[in-house]
């Protein structure tokens, strides 16, 4: 009787020992898909700012190449402004890293679900940082090429100094002109043009990658724990 009784407590804590570290996981994998919620958030918002840039690069390749930059000097200005700007990538990864780092990895029992989170944040760490460097190597040698052929002193202040407006409103142009410049000026200026065009192709092709892992996993993670 002795031994039963030892045995049903040790069941028992056993079972309670279990059931809390399910609730363990579940509140883990709840801050889990937080983040990628807003991941898949940042995808979509970061993939209309890129296909804004890309169209931008087209817009400016094809005026450069036609000459018809000549024709509306302010508008082609305000380009100009608008493609020195850029953005780094984003991501959320404090709650897998939380359980990373405090080894609380082993309560995801589903061992499908726990690859897939590895293999997705892996992604993440290993190339975002290639990425941000690739894609600002490239803006840096754009802004080299426009500063050569605009004259900043035909911009004008928008608004004050702390009042808020965006980059590319605090600036704008009335009558502007060209500075001196030379054929190669303008030949580098849209080859580097349509160099930031690929490197946004490629960083579109990265974020679809990333966008339909994490969709995968927000799926997984619904089905898995019943998280809506």
């Amino acid at each position: 009787m002795l031994f039963m009784a030892v045995f049903c407590g040790f069941l028992a804590e056993l079972q309670l020992e279990h059931y809390i570290e399910h609730k363990r996981e579940k509140k883990y994998i709840e801050r889990v898909y937080k983040d990628l919620k807003k991941d898949t958030a940042f995808y979509n918002q970061h993939k209309k700012y890129l296909s804004g840039v890309y169209h931008l690069m087209d817009s400016m390749i094809t005026q450069l190449h036609t000459d018809t930059y000549k024709n509306d000097p302010d508008q082609f200005y305000l380009m100009g402004l608008r493609a020195r700007a850029g953005r780094y990538f984003e991501y959320y990864n404090t709650a897998f890293e939380q359980m990373k780092t405090s080894g609380n990895l082993r309560l995801i029992q589903n061992e499908q679900l726990l690859d897939s989170l590895v293999n997705y944040y892996y992604l993440l760490d290993k190339r975002v940082t290639i990425i941000d460097s690739r894609g600002l190597d490239v803006l840096t040698e754009l802004t080299k090429a426009i500063n050569a052929f605009f004259d900043a002193g035909y911009y004008t202040n928008n608004g004050t100094f702390d009042d808020g407006i965006l980059f590319t409103r605090s600036f704008s142009t009335q009558n502007a002109r060209f500075p001196e410049s030379t054929a190669q000026n303008k030949l580098l200026l849209k080859n580097l043009c349509h160099l930031r065009k690929s490197n946004v192709k490629s960083q579109v092709n990265f974020l679809m990658d990333l966008q339909k892992m994490s969709t995968r996993l927000l799926q997984q993670i619904e089905k898995e724990y019943e998280i809506k």
